[in-house]
């Protein structure tokens, strides 16, 4: 994790101190957070540079938006989502991960380490097609930013 010791990031640490062995348990786990400026850039591009900074191959407009406004639901919910993608093992979809309830509280967890009236959550699932990043079988990225800081948060398995 990149810049970790910032005051501005603390919720980000505490995220992925929290979480690491969790996700770390079934799939590899990747996750780098940095502070930035506010940006007039497409939400997309914001997440293709953070990506290609860390060697991940940028997907353009296949980021998917997500609601993240607070107390958003349903399909396109950021924490609906982020959650629906650690309840289930990535490859053995049959078999528990995190479970819902313990998937949908590393969601919001994830969601509210950003500024509520400034954050943007992206998925690389575009309207139920998936747009690696990296060269894994089986994967799911997330990009979270506010106007103070942005994270990566990438789980990648192979069959």
């Amino acid at each position: 994790m990149s810049g970790a010791g910032s005051a501005e990031l603390q919720p980000l640490k505490a995220f992925t101190d929290r979480w690491r062995d969790a996700l770390a348990s079934r799939a590899t786990f990747v996750f780098h957070c940095a502070e930035i400026d506010p940006s007039f850039d497409p939400p997309q591009q914001v997440a293709d540079d953070f990506v290609a900074h860390f060697g991940f191959t940028p997907i353009g407009f296949n980021w998917e938006m997500l609601d993240a406004a607070p107390g958003a639901s349903g399909a396109r919910s950021a924490a609906v989502v982020i959650a629906d993608a650690f309840a289930r093992d990535m490859v053995l979809s049959k078999q528990d991960w995190l479970g819902e309830e313990r998937a949908l509280n590393c969601a919001n967890e994830f969601v509210a380490a950003f500024r509520p009236d400034r954050r943007t959550v992206l998925s690389n699932r575009f309207d139920g097609l998936w747009n690696p990043i990296s060269p894994s079988t089986f994967e799911w990225a997330f990009v979270g930013f506010d106007d103070r800081k942005i994270a990566l948060l990438l789980v990648m398995a192979r069959d």
